[in-house]
């Protein structure tokens, strides 16, 4: 089973925001699957006035819980990544996704850290019924765990999806 990273970004101030890249020049491939990276995951703006989270679902949908005040100035998006089969001759495939556990991945900024938990999928994960030739998008969402006092900064971090 193989595995592809993705990279994720925070912008300044109080908006963030985690690209969906992959490494490397070309799309990844994992026997008959390729992944093309699409939208990146941005959780848009807000503010902080004590700890809380910023949830982001893959419809898009942007929810706060505890201190922390959305801003409609950023809004937000679900990351996306095309998954199609590698040959356009063959059956429809299941496939299988791995999204990563909750507080294994952070995002930093010098001496701050945010913990990405409840990673979620559309379709869900852990499986995907069938990975049409054309092509499927998989939408990413997650909750940004905010601590009190959350220093404004540009938050990067490194995050892994396998769909095998």
């Amino acid at each position: 089973m193989s595995a592809r990273r993705y990279h994720a970004l925070r912008a300044a101030s109080t908006i963030v925001l985690a690209a969906l890249v992959l490494f490397g020049q070309h799309p990844a491939q994992a026997q008959q699957l390729l992944l093309t990276p699409g939208r990146s995951l941005d959780f848009g703006s807000f503010v902080v006035t004590s700890a809380g989270t910023v949830t982001l679902l893959p419809n898009g949908e942007r929810r706060s819980s505890g201190g922390v005040i959305l801003l409609n100035s950023s809004l937000g998006q679900a990351a996306s990544v095309n998954v199609r089969r590698n040959n356009s001759g063959a059956k429809d495939k299941g496939a299988i996704i791995s999204l990563p556990t909750n507080g294994s991945v952070r995002l930093s900024s010098d001496a701050s850290s945010m913990a990405l938990n409840d990673f979620n999928s559309n379709p869900p994960a852990p499986t995907m019924a069938s990975v049409p030739a054309v092509g499927t998008d998989l939408a990413i969402g997650a909750t940004l765990v905010v601590t009190p006092n959350q220093p404004a900064g540009r938050y990067t971090g490194t995050f892994i999806v396998s769909v095998n």
